[in-house]
């Protein structure tokens, strides 16, 4: 990802990069520990997973339905 900031805090660009590594850290196809790993590995059995996690399952389906694929 790339983001551009423009007249921010410093405090911004670490929150910033914070977010986005944290989001990687839980969504990665790439990290065996990530939640999108777990779900992966877990093929269709129920998993535990955070609540920001959910939402983007939930929009991904919507999207997906919405579409028609």
């Amino acid at each position: 990802a790339h983001v551009l900031l423009h007249g921010t805090e410093f405090d911004a660009v670490e929150a910033v990069s914070a977010r986005l590594h944290d989001l990687e850290r839980r969504w990665s196809r790439f990290r065996d520990e990530s939640e999108l790993s777990r779900l992966n590995g877990a093929a269709g059995r129920p998993s535990v997973v955070g609540v920001e996690t959910a939402d983007l399952i939930e929009r991904s389906v919507w999207a997906w339905r919405r579409t028609g694929g």
